[in-house]
């Protein structure tokens, strides 16, 4: 986790003083609907941006909070009218993970989840039943960064108070919502 964390390869050498990103675990997640990015913020603000696949029209991701439920390696989706399509079948729509998010509010689905994608060009866009797509390795990234339980957000708009903490507002390139690698969404 470490490595990934840093975005280093396995037997790279630490240099002495070497400054490195931890995995604490007190993750959150927020999505933003509107644009199809997701923030993974801890105590510092933004540790991650990812840009995500969100539900297609008829099909929008719901707003609101949940939290991860038992995440799953190589999972078998089952596809409704369908039935179980198992992992590496190239229908099987949800990647190599399956992370469900549990509804923490009422009147909330309880269908909904993170997980990978065999589209990647659907990244960015609105096209998923209403899940949330993540590239394949994001979602075995965050996979391995957050545990069950995990809040998750679901928001339309997120704003600096959403991400940074109160007294982490001044401007600068580590508190900035936006960056080179969060575009606006697809059609």
């Amino acid at each position: 986790m470490l490595c990934r964390a840093n975005n280093l390869e396995e037997n790279a050498t630490l240099r002495p003083n070497q400054v490195l990103k931890y995995t604490p675990k007190d993750f959150k997640l927020i999505v933003e609907r509107s644009k199809c990015r997701a923030f993974l913020v801890d105590e510092n603000g933004i540790f991650k941006r990812y840009i995500v696949g969100l539900g297609k029209p008829g099909h929008e991701t719901t707003l609101g909070t949940y939290k991860i439920g038992n995440k799953q390696k190589n999972p078998t989706w089952f596809k409704p009218g369908e039935g179980p399509i198992p992992p590496g079948d190239p229908r099987n729509e949800l990647g190599t993970r399956w992370m469900p998010l549990i509804p923490a509010e009422p009147g909330l689905p309880s269908d909904l989840g993170l997980h990978g994608t065999i589209a990647p060009e659907t990244i960015g866009t609105y096209s998923s039943n209403g899940c949330v797509r993540f590239l394949k390795e994001d979602i075995e990234e965050l996979y391995d960064l957050i545990v069950r339980s995990t809040p998750v957000i679901i928001k339309e708009v997120v704003t600096p108070e959403d991400v940074f903490p109160v007294g982490n507002l001044e401007p600068g390139p580590t508190n900035n919502i936006e960056t080179e690698g969060s575009p606006s969404p697809k059609s």
